[in-house]
């Protein structure tokens, strides 16, 4: 099977927070306008699917990969859920969002298997970047910020509205220094990003190779879903467990929906502050309350459980991974 029989298929990575969905969002509004048939497979490190509730829905489905990294604990069940969606069904294109701490040359190894390799027509892959973060010289230099970079054929810049121009000026220089193509990620985001390569661009060179992961850790974070004790949290209370997590001592992401009358609410909380946008109720059916914490692995679950108060507690165990096919077929 040549190039043009095959299915393209692009990973969309980049670090926590960067703006992936909202930039798949983009492209999949693009591709529908176009008579496009997508698949997206989407992974997220906590027991919650919260990204994929937030989804503009594709014409067949989701592949939701939760409770773990597809590039190293769900590995196998990505390959074998995927292989096993494409014998009953062929998409024209399919869209790989991994996990914010997600190491995207294991999955690239993956998708270019001998498995898959006859069916998918790999790349371009993006990498979606916030401009603030690339702009943090400590950021530039993580392995794992390092490692979606390299894997990168273009640069996707998401969430201009909010970054200094000195920042994106940086990544403009950056992606053209390296030969990458780059075009606006976000809301933005165009279909000239998924457009053929003229040529096959090689990767970059592989950086330093990343520990492997402890059991219930990926690549130096924990993921814990934080539930109410009562059934359902005001967005009050979720407001001032925010708050309560940006005032500790730990570097902390976190991300939730909260239903509160007929909306919605997406709750993210990032370096630059809790940032929130409204969905209709709907989107959050299926999901439960509480907000999906990602925190180094060296702090103690206890201390984090101590920041966030007596109102709430920790989840399901986040180390027994989970794949949820969603409504393919």
């Amino acid at each position: 099977m040549n190039s043009s029989q095959r299915i393209p298929t692009h990973i969309i990575t980049g670090f926590l927070g960067s703006g992936k969905t909202t930039t798949i969002n983009a492209l999949l509004q693009a591709l529908r306008d176009e008579g496009e048939d997508v698949l997206v497979v989407m992974n997220e490190m906590g027991s919650v699917g919260i990204d994929a509730a937030l989804l503009q829905q594709p014409q067949r489905g989701i592949l939701e990969l939760t409770g773990g990294c597809m590039c190293c604990a769900l590995r196998v069940a990505m390959e074998t859920q995927l292989a096993a969606i494409l014998r009953r069904w062929r998409p024209t294109r399919i869209l790989i969002e991994p996990t914010g701490v997600g190491h995207p040359r294991d999955l690239l190894r993956v998708i270019e298997g001998p498995h898959l390799r006859a069916i998918l027509d790999s790349g371009p892959h993006l990498v979606v970047v916030d401009p603030r973060l690339h702009g943090d010289a400590q950021i530039r230099q993580h392995p794992l910020y390092r490692d979606q970079w390299s894997v990168a054929q273009r640069v996707a810049i998401a969430k201009t509205d909010l970054a200094p121009a000195v920042d994106y000026a940086a990544i403009i220089i950056d992606a053209t220094g390296d030969g990458r193509p780059w075009g606006k990620g976000g809301m933005d985001a165009s279909l000239a990003l998924l457009s053929p390569l003229p040529s096959q661009q090689p990767l970059a060179p592989q950086p330093a190779p990343i520990p492997a992961s402890e059991e219930g850790v990926w690549h130096g974070y924990r993921a814990v879903h934080l539930s109410p004790r009562q059934q359902v949290p005001s967005l009050a209370q979720v407001r001032a467990l925010c708050q309560r997590l940006a005032n500790g001592p730990m570097p902390v992401r976190a991300k939730g929906l909260i239903c509160e009358g007929e909306v919605a609410w997406e709750l993210q909380l990032t370096a630059w502050g809790l940032q929130e946008s409204a969905h209709p109720s709907s989107r959050a059916k299926g999901v439960p309350a509480g907000m999906t914490v990602i925190v180094p692995s060296h702090h103690p679950l206890e201390d984090l459980l101590a920041l966030a108060g007596p109102d709430w507690h920790s989840g399901p165990q986040e180390s027994a991974p989970e794949t949820r096919p969603g409504n393919v077929g």
